[in-house]
């Protein structure tokens, strides 16, 4: 009974805040209208009472047709992004398309244009007789609108120094993406992307479970047993990465069935790794406690978290890809970029390195407008000081 009523709630949760304001409105102005006209006549008191329902119901619709418009278009353009986007459905993988949506496209673009290209040639060069780099591109929103630009520009010089690339993925959303895309002049082809099995979880559009990480061991005896001529380059991202007070150490946090066993082995096993967030996913926690004391009541499943270290004996083979802010940027994350800048300058992050193609980013909007953008979580939102505030905790 109770779970039926909250799933309702939750259904109409507009229409229920409408009739509640509406009835208090019309309640207080009765109430003020009857001491001020110093009459408790029932006819005069009915005509008031309907007439304030009638325009605070009116003045609520248009609010809420207002909103609801507002969120179509708002997903109408997420459909050139992710054109298997529902423009009606509302789903949690549709939310979390919606957080962050510029900055991660920047993150994509950069990543591909930039990153990647100066990173393969540094593996290249760094194992004398590799044969075959192994990219594995995890799962996520943020991961998704790499495959476009991956698909249309490839990894310039890999081919030309005889190295194969295998790109491997559980990411669905991905996989659809690039089978939609018309690939006669794109440098890589459908075919090029290998999508690990398991169960495939419509939350999250991706692939989990026993499968996948069976797969996972596949990949990681082969590349034991090439004796160096395979080399993995893992691509992942998080729902959170706790960097400590100082941003100097580096855990991810994950929760969703599958989704944290998948990006531990990949952090563990692949020799280069790469870190794609947005900025506002870096919180100055030291612990994951810290974190789930955040979540609201009663959450449906905790955050797990694993520190970031090193493949075999190299130290600085875990890269961090994100955004950064100016000075005069409008963003609540002037301070945070300062101090990640602080941390690359100074050479002072115990076990990952800040890609020097990192480009500063500048949400659209007012200041408030910018702030709903940076913090769409609505409790982070609520205890910005507490996760991104050192001096206040």
């Amino acid at each position: 009974m109770y779970h039926n009523l909250k799933l309702f709630c939750n259904k109409y949760s507009g229409e229920i805040k409408i009739a509640v304001i509406s009835a208090a409105i019309t309640t207080l102005v009765t109430i003020s209208a009857s001491v001020w006209l110093q009459t408790r006549e029932p006819k005069t008191l009915l005509i008031i009472a309907f007439s304030t329902v009638i325009v605070t119901l009116l003045l609520a619709v248009l609010i809420n047709l207002k909103r609801l418009l507002l969120s179509l278009f708002y997903r109408s353009r997420l459909n050139v992004l992710d054109p298997t986007v529902d423009l009606f459905e509302r789903t949690i993988y549709q939310e979390r398309l919606e957080h962050f949506a510029g900055e991660k496209q920047r993150l994509a673009r950069v990543l591909v244009e930039k990153t990647l290209p100066r990173l393969a040639r540094t593996i290249i060069d760094e194992n004398n007789g590799i044969k075959r780099l192994n990219l594995i591109l995890d799962s996520g929103t943020t991961i998704t609108p790499i495959f476009k630009h991956l698909m249309e520009r490839g990894i310039p010089g890999i081919n030309e120094r005889g190295v194969e690339l295998c790109i491997f993925t559980n990411n669905l959303a991905g996989i659809d993406a690039i089978s939609r895309i018309e690939s006669h002049f794109c440098k890589l082809q459908d075919r090029d992307f290998n999508l690990i099995g398991g169960k495939p979880l419509r939350t999250y559009r991706a692939t989990t479970g026993a499968s996948t990480q069976s797969f996972l061991e596949t990949v990681w005896r082969e590349q034991e047993e090439s004796n160096g001529s395979i080399v993995t380059l893992g691509i992942i991202t998080a729902n959170w990465f706790l960097g400590g007070s100082g941003l100097d150490r580096l855990s991810l946090c994950a929760r969703g069935e599958g989704h944290y066993p998948f990006k531990v082995s990949v952090v563990q096993h692949s020799k280069y790794v790469v870190i794609v967030t947005p900025l506002g996913k870096i919180l100055r926690l030291c612990n994951v406690s810290q974190l789930n004391e955040l979540l609201p009541e009663n959450p449906a499943q905790l955050y797990n978290a694993y520190e970031l270290r090193s493949f075999g004996e190299q130290p600085r083979n875990i890269f961090l890809h994100t955004t950064l802010r100016s000075n005069a940027s409008l963003s609540p994350f002037r301070n945070l970029s300062t101090l990640l800048k602080s941390v690359r300058d100074q050479g002072t992050s115990l076990n990952y390195v800040l890609c020097e193609d990192c480009e500063e980013f500048e949400p659209s909007g007012d200041r408030w407008a910018v702030i709903l953008t940076e913090l769409p979580r609505q409790y982070i939102r609520r205890n910005f000081d507490r996760a991104y505030m050192d001096e206040l905790r």
